[in-house]
């Protein structure tokens, strides 16, 4: 098991924190071996407050009661090899978070999701190209374009056009340069921003003028922005939608939800045939993490503790001087860690110091600020308060060296690859 960062002769690749230059290759934790709450324990001993919680996967916190009781009872019942007669009672309850006319299809993961959004719209537009306006997994059209992709055949790669997220104007031009031959926009409507702006309705706007199919990818908000996710905050709807990270808390599930219409191809035209996405665990904790939702606002509770952390870490660094310095970006109920101040030190080096701060004072946060569930109570609030105010000291401090990258212990995290 890798522990601090470097991966094992037995495993290929580095750990993903590893791979997007979030970590560095040694001296890091990037794997567990327990986790309760918003707490995580290292292999070495040292515990931890999960700010990063799966990258969003953990919705309700660690080892939540009512989702693990449910996953057990699944696993006692035989359910982790066979296909799950729950599997249409989950469906039902999570198209009640959308509007009606829907289907649903359940798959393991968001890069599956997108990728049989992407076929169904060439499906049945009878097109073959694709605009992706972010991160939408690492398939063959997905990573096209960018580091990461070698391996894909040129043939496949020029199918899809990059356009930078909230480009509406870059947008209009990947449309006109293949007239009649987009077969889909895949675009994440929120990413980093603090609510949703024009971008959605420009998506689809430029959708319907173009006869594209549009695929939200909520992969990563649809559960945590509000009931119905940021296409249920905006008002706008797409065909498609992605929704995966924290539909089971941690287990792996992601579903692709979409109009009746498209999805009706599935019954005989575009095969999707996967051994375990039906199997009973998941599906179990998936509808227990619906339970939850269904008693609980928790994207309200989200965003209260996000919102206190963002202004925990906003006065820890004017209290140490880091204004401008160190700070958050998006909304509350996931944000991104922003370094800025290339007076100071370059910003690379300056998140660098942060994020081994942060890991000195037991607060796991090495790609930003996604909380879950279990951050919803004044104690691990104001124990997070108090890392953050002595993490800035930290990095203060650092910055007072003739060379601050000397406080930097091991080398400076490289990335590998980039998600945008």
């Amino acid at each position: 098991m890798s522990v601090l960062g470097a991966a094992p002769l037995a495993l290929a690749g580095s750990p993903p924190l590893v791979a997007l230059g979030c970590l560095p290759k040694r001296g890091a934790p990037t794997a567990f071996v327990a986790a309760a709450g918003c707490r995580i324990e290292a292999a070495d001993g040292r515990r931890f407050l999960d700010l990063h919680n799966g990258a969003g996967a953990v919705l309700l916190g660690h080892a939540h009661p009512v989702v693990t009781e449910a996953a057990l009872r699944a696993v006692r019942a035989g359910l982790a090899g066979v296909a799950s007669a729950q599997e249409a009672a989950v469906a039902e309850r999570l198209l009640g978070l959308l509007p009606p006319g829907q289907r649903v299809r359940f798959l393991k993961t968001g890069s599956e999701a997108a990728s049989l959004a992407v076929r169904l719209a060439r499906a049945v537009t009878g097109r073959p190209r694709v605009i992706a306006c972010g991160y939408h997994g690492w398939h063959d059209w997905a990573v096209s374009g960018r580091p990461g992709g070698e391996g894909v055949p040129p043939a496949v790669a020029a199918l899809t056009r990059r356009v930078a997220h909230g480009d509406a104007e870059e947008l209009a031009a990947a449309l006109a340069e293949a007239p009649g031959g987009v077969a889909a926009i895949v675009a994440e409507p929120l990413v980093f921003e603090p609510a949703p702006g024009s971008w959605p309705a420009a998506l689809r706007d430029a959708a319907d003028r173009h006869g594209a199919v549009l695929v939200f990818d909520e992969t990563a908000t649809f559960l945590r922005i509000g009931r119905g996710g940021v296409q249920g905050a905006c008002g706008v709807r797409p065909d498609f939608t992605l929704i995966g990270k924290g539909l089971a808390n941690g287990f792996p599930l992601a579903a692709l939800t979409g109009e009746e219409r498209l999805m009706s191809l599935l019954d005989e035209r575009v095969a999707t045939l996967s051994t375990t996405a039906q199997e009973g665990v998941a599906l179990a904790a998936a509808g227990a993490v619906l339970d939850v939702l269904a008693a609980e606002n928790v994207p309200a509770a989200l965003a209260r503790a996000g919102e206190s952390l963002r202004i925990g870490l906003a006065r820890a660094a004017a209290a140490a001087g880091l204004n401008g310095t160190v700070s958050l970006a998006g909304h509350p109920t996931r944000m991104a860690l922003v370094a800025t101040g290339e007076a100071r030190a370059p910003p690379r080096l300056l998140r660098a110091l942060f994020v081994q701060a942060l890991l000195d004072r037991s607060l796991y946060a090495p790609a930003g600020f996604v909380p879950s569930l279990a951050f919803d109570d004044d104690a691990s609030l104001r124990e997070s308060g108090d890392a953050l105010t002595a993490a800035c000291r930290d990095v203060a401090a650092a910055l007072e060296l003739p060379h601050p990258g000397t406080a930097l212990r091991g080398e400076l995290p490289q990335a590998a690859f980039r998600l945008r």
